[in-house]
């Protein structure tokens, strides 16, 4: 009889009897509901923490970061091209799913140096990130922390020579329509354009009358273009510092947007392409756009009030990104009337959740039966049995989450030595965007009454020993099918230099070239792991 729930037993006698078993078995139900896709969620500083609401109501969602001073504290959040909400904390990044505000990892800035008072982040059109730091503007990798140089740095006289700009006490960096970066310096109403890449275009005066831009922290372009500035509250020239005011890309003033405001800060479009600012750090208005009129108070008490970002999907479908790898044991060769045990682990690499996962692993009759199969999580189950297949469903994976089945297989008495036994999973799944479909890596072993010890896991490499200069290959296979692969080889005397990532191919094989220019003469090694599988494969080269 089989048992329900983690485990399922398959006995010899009733697989050849009945021949094929069919298995719809109720899961248990103890999932948790994805967040709606089209949810408009919106994230709020307050005093180091970050909290959810949501957009129309400004009800209270959830608790995202609770700081703790020294470990955890949110200084600036953004939201990355993903759709996913980025959190500098000190000098990590910390990353959360957009839609839910689960968390996703967490990373170093470059080498993590608490010296260099990063104040504020900003996405790219490219999708890499900036940041306004002590010593300039900085480009780093989001995902992985990698810091990619500065692009402007700050400081230098006050009085520059003519074209040379004058940025030390940058206040707030903002990419432009034209997908170019411009830093506000508020202390002398100076807007700085520069490329991307930190190419001096301009530098725009702000033509502003009695407007006050001393101090002032923080400015957004508009959907027509223009900009918004909000007024300092320290001001010295006016008597109404309490206004939000409209310039053109040319530094004229073309209006007051909105006045009234008791220190307003934090000005940024929402989704609804509605004007959202803060107002003395405790409530967050929402004014027409681009009338100015107050529409509502979206949050009427809060507290420390100091950043706003809108994430997840107001229209965005997450995907899931069922990953799995098959590991085998023994590994190389099995014998006739012996056991076999395939261990799979999938996990959900994706930015949305599977309502359901499917794998399935064909089976060679003549070779091999399962005998029992058992799961990691309760809502994993069996969904079809028989001589030639076996299938079982993953249950409800959000990202990050991940499933062992554990399925120990018996070697048929009288299977034919020399014959090859492979295992590769195909793996389906339906998510809110429609679903996908993957493969696992690829096992391969040998049936054979000689018992054979792991193998060290090798990369092919073509030539073996080379003049500086000279290109080598590399060739691998064993990996998950387009997992990401990192890269780096270790040099005579035992430093580890990084290359970065490639990617596997459809059928799991990795082929990658290292130009040897730069290599001084001796043996190396270059190390290429799968970033899902976990797989590691070595190749020793030698430079002459």
């Amino acid at each position: 009889m089989m048992t329900t729930g983690k485990r399922w037993l398959v006995g010899l006698f009733t697989l050849l009897t009945l021949g094929v078993l069919l298995f719809w078995q109720t899961p248990t139900q103890n999932r948790v509901s994805a967040a709606p896709t089209n949810a408009r969620v919106m994230y709020v500083i307050s005093f180091g923490d970050v909290a959810a609401y949501d957009l129309k109501t400004g009800r209270f969602l959830r608790q995202v970061l609770q700081s703790e001073p020294g470990v955890e504290y949110a200084y600036s959040l953004a939201t990355g091209p993903d759709g996913d909400l980025y959190v500098l904390s000190y000098t990590h990044l910390l990353r959360y799913q957009g839609d839910s505000g689960a968390f996703i990892s967490s990373v170093p800035l470059g080498n993590g140096n608490v010296y260099r008072d990063i104040r504020h982040i900003q996405f790219a059109p490219d999708g890499t990130l900036y940041t306004l730091e002590r010593d300039g503007v900085r480009r780093y990798d989001a995902r992985t922390g990698a810091d990619l140089g500065i692009v402007v740095p700050l400081g230098g006289s006050a009085y520059p020579p003519p074209g040379v700009p004058y940025l030390r006490g940058a206040n707030a960096i903002e990419f432009g329509p034209d997908g170019d970066l411009y830093i506000l310096v508020g202390e002398n109403g100076r807007l700085y354009h520069y490329s991307a890449r930190g190419v001096y275009i301009n530098t725009v005066a702000l033509e502003s009358g009695d407007f006050d831009f001393d101090n002032a922290t923080d400015f957004t372009f508009t959907p027509s273009g223009t900009l918004l500035f909000r007024e300092s509250f320290n001001s010295s020239i006016t008597n109404n510092p309490n206004r939000i005011a409209e310039f053109n890309q040319n530094g004229e003033l073309l209006r007051f947007f909105a006045s009234g405001i008791f220190n307003p800060s934090n000005i940024t479009f929402g989704p609804d392409n509605e004007v959202y600012v803060i107002s003395n750090g405790s409530r967050l208005l929402r004014y027409a756009w681009p009338s100015g009129a107050l529409i509502d108070q979206v949050i009427e008490d809060g507290n420390g009030l100091g950043g706003v970002a809108f994430a997840g999907g107001a229209t965005r479908a997450s995907s899931a990104r069922l990953a799995s790898v098959v590991r085998a044991n023994p590994a190389n060769n099995v014998k006739p009337g012996g056991t076999l045990t395939y261990t799979i682990s999938t996990g959900n690499q994706g930015k949305g959740a599977t309502e359901r996962g499917t794998l399935s692993l064909a089976l060679d009759p003549q070779l091999v039966r399962v005998v029992d199969a058992q799961f990691s999580r309760g809502d994993a189950w069996v969904r079809t049995l028989n001589t030639t297949e076996l299938a079982f469903h993953t249950g409800f994976l959000n990202p990050g989450d991940i499933m062992t089945a554990t399925i120990q297989l018996a070697v048929q008495p009288d299977a034919p030595l020399d014959r090859q036994l492979t295992a590769q999973a195909s793996v389906t799944w339906i998510d809110d965007s429609g679903g996908g479909a993957s493969q696992s890596n690829s096992v391969r072993l040998r049936i054979s009454n000689t018992a054979a010890a792991a193998a060290p896991q090798m990369l092919a490499v073509t030539p073996l020993s080379a003049t500086p200069g000279a290109d080598i290959r590399f060739n691998g296979d064993s990996f998950i099918p387009s997992e990401p692969v990192a890269l780096w080889y270790n040099t005579p005397d035992g430093k580890a230099v990084e290359i970065g990532r490639v990617a596997a191919d459809a059928q799991g094989a990795l082929v990658t070239n290292l130009a040897t220019t730069d290599l001084r003469p001796g043996w190396y090694s270059l190390v290429a792991a799968g970033v899902w599988s976990k797989q590691t494969l070595v190749g020793a080269f030698e430079v002459r």
